[in-house]
């Protein structure tokens, strides 16, 4: 008799509130979390997050990460699901270390930072980044305005100073023709910065908004200093307050790893940081004191000697005794 009026009591619950209505919640909740997870979350392709096969209820993800830097920071960037709470976060930093990633996964970083980090001023916060719940971690640089090209040691790739393109001036001092300088640049290194060089000497990216070629031929070395550079440039005032890059009035620093180390060096001249325009400069001695703050894109390959003739009619303070111009140039 109790057996049959227990099964008149399920015959009567699953009729007005449904099957479901006799497993625990908990149960529901926790299987339709895991359906959600492995079906429907599609994290931001921006993010580059892909979601691996899993068992039931153990779900696994191969997380990326997104870095930045200002002059004092390095911002590390990691997405997150709404299930992911603080004290899951598996963050670990020291001077010399970083490891981060989510209790129970696979760790997205974990190695030697490229230089060290100050923990005084370094923290993390889980915050809405253009809708994506975001793990925020910034880093303190130990060496304000030290310019990192990469997050860990682990991810330094060599400098590749081979030459993948060679461009030409030819050089007058006072109207005299005095030679040929032919410069290789380090097209695999900085394509950008070597692109923008390449095009202004061949002249094919039209005119600036106020209507001057851009294109270095007939434009000045304005600038000279004896046992330390040659600098030109700019074509359109000529006294290195102008010129414009293929891109627009300047362009951010692209790496800033070749070394400023010997003479005959060709790199990019600025007004501080990202501020690459159309003016560059030629070592005509080691000036280390510039590295990681000018672009090294190429070096000289023959006509040091026309180099040294420029150099000859600078003076300490810049100005030049001698009208020296490109007369021509391009690529070869």
């Amino acid at each position: 008799r109790a057996f049959f009026l227990l099964v008149l009591q399920i015959a009567y619950i699953t009729s007005v509130f449904g099957f479901r209505s006799l497993i625990p919640s908990s149960l529901i909740n926790r299987n339709a979390k895991a359906k959600c997870i492995s079906q429907h979350v599609r994290p931001p392709r921006s993010f580059q997050v892909q979601l691996r096969n899993t068992k039931a209820l153990n779900v696994q993800m191969s997380r990326s990460y997104e870095w930045s830097q200002t002059g004092d920071d390095i911002i590390v960037t990691m997405p997150l699901e709404e299930s992911i709470k603080s004290k899951d976060i598996d963050y670990v930093l020291t001077p010399g270390k970083l490891k981060l990633g989510v209790k129970g996964e696979p760790t997205v970083l974990d190695g030697e930072l490229l230089h060290r980090a100050c923990l005084d001023y370094s923290d993390w916060v889980i915050e809405d980044i253009d809708g994506q719940r975001t793990l925020k971690a910034n880093i303190r640089k130990d060496e304000e305005h030290v310019a990192w090209d990469f997050l860990l040691k682990e991810h330094v790739v060599p400098i590749d100073v081979s030459i993948t393109h060679k461009t030409f001036f030819d050089i007058t001092i006072d109207g005299e023709d005095v030679g040929r300088i032919v410069m290789g640049l380090y097209g695999k290194e900085v394509p950008k910065t070597v692109e923008n060089f390449r095009s202004l000497c061949v002249g094919d990216k039209g005119s600036t908004a106020s209507g001057v070629k851009k294109h270095y031929e007939d434009s000045k070395f304005h600038r000279i200093i004896p046992g330390f550079m040659c600098q030109g440039g700019d074509y359109v005032k000529g006294d290195g307050t102008g010129g414009e890059s293929i891109y627009g009035a300047t362009f951010p620093d692209e790496k800033l790893r070749v070394p400023h180390d010997r003479a005959m060096l060709l790199s990019m001249a600025n007004r501080g940081a990202d501020t690459n325009g159309a003016q560059f400069f030629i070592t005509t001695a080691s000036a280390r004191h510039l590295d990681g703050m000018h672009v090294v894109f190429g070096e000289v390959l023959e006509g040091g000697d026309v180099v040294r003739r420029i150099e000859a009619v600078g003076s300490p303070e810049g100005t030049p005794s001698a009208d020296v111009r490109i007369r021509a140039c391009g690529a070869l």
